[in-house]
């Protein structure tokens, strides 16, 4: 079964069209689905439309939250009441195009485990893609952090620890007190020549790193255990995974906006699929600059929601069924 889930806040006049062209799409599916809409305490006509669209189509459930949360609280709502195995969300302003649909459950049949919506030829104001290409080449490279490292493979260790360098004589002296402050190239790979130069900048509390640990952590930068995560449009509303896969990740409080990297992060292979994205006809757009800033300091819940995942649900924002 297919779960469509579709946040919306103040989408009262697009709700009609968007479910007319919902209803088309699915027509030419052949495979039972529901639509989901969950609106995030909208302030317009947006509750009286789900209720008459559901009193129509029984393949409609209509969701409405206490208090708006950014989208976040809306999407892992409509996730938990889902009943499909697999789901698609995608946003309730007419942008994202329905006639997509068939593409991203193609890329799933494909062998994908996420799918995401390209919007290769955005139809959005210069701030608004300015701002998500900001976005996304910001987080891409947290989470590639330890992809640059590679290219310095100088794990340190605690100055307190024993160290032990060859003097030219072959005798060896234990050093437990090195200071060292300025910068120095040192040789990677010990003394059998095998390695290359490095210039690195050592703290005082940290001393040059031994072969030993060189290549434990060539090994754990090594490609198979950290893939690598390049995504043209991470943080696009147009998605198709499977629903357990998507409930192993928080979304609450900003972190939606973190779920490819997330995704990727733990080794999912993601395909993303060209659509077609179009302007807003109806309505006032929901972007805020700020709220996509102040996210940022939500990426280290990001972070360590990538090396842990979920294992109960998450809590979830007060709402009632429509």
């Amino acid at each position: 079964m297919l779960s469509l889930i579709i946040p919306v806040f103040n989408e009262a006049s697009n709700l009609r069209p968007l479910y007319e062209e919902l209803k088309e799409s699915l027509s030419r599916l052949h495979l039972a689905a529901e639509i989901l809409f969950v609106d995030d305490a909208s302030t317009d006509a947006t509750p009286e439309i789900i209720r008459e669209l559901k009193s129509t189509d029984p393949r409609i459930r209509g969701f409405r939250l206490a208090q708006n949360s950014d989208k976040g609280g809306a999407l892992a709502i409509g996730l938990r009441e889902a009943r499909g195995d697999i789901v698609i969300t995608m946003d309730g302003d007419l942008q994202n195009d329905p006639a997509d649909i068939p593409l991203l459950l193609a890329a799933l049949e494909q062998g994908a485990d996420f799918a995401l919506g390209w919007r290769k030829r955005r139809a959005d104001s210069l701030p608004k893609r300015l701002a998500s290409w900001l976005f996304n080449a910001f987080v891409g490279t947290i989470f590639n952090v330890k992809h640059l490292w590679r290219h310095f493979p100088l794990p340190l260790r605690w100055k307190n620890e024993t160290h032990t360098e060859k003097k030219p004589n072959g005798q060896e002296e234990r050093n437990k007190n090195n200071t060292q402050k300025s910068p120095e190239t040192r040789r990677c790979g010990g003394d059998s020549g095998g390695g290359h130069r490095r210039s690195a900048f050592f703290h005082p509390f940290f001393v040059a790193p031994d072969k030993e640990r060189i290549e434990m952590n060539q090994k754990y930068l090594s490609e198979e255990m950290i893939p690598s995560i390049r995504l043209h449009d991470a943080n696009t509303g147009f998605k198709a995974l499977k629903r357990e896969t998507m409930l192993s990740v928080p979304l609450t409080q900003g972190l939606f906006r973190f779920l490819s990297f997330i995704l990727a992060k733990q080794g999912l292979t993601i395909t993303e699929v060209p659509v077609h994205h179009r302007p807003r006809k109806n309505g006032r757009t929901k972007f805020r600059l700020a709220r996509r800033v102040l996210s940022l300091w939500k990426l280290h819940k990001a972070l360590r929601a990538a090396a842990t995942p979920l294992t109960s649900p998450e809590s979830l924002p007060a709402y009632t069924p429509l």
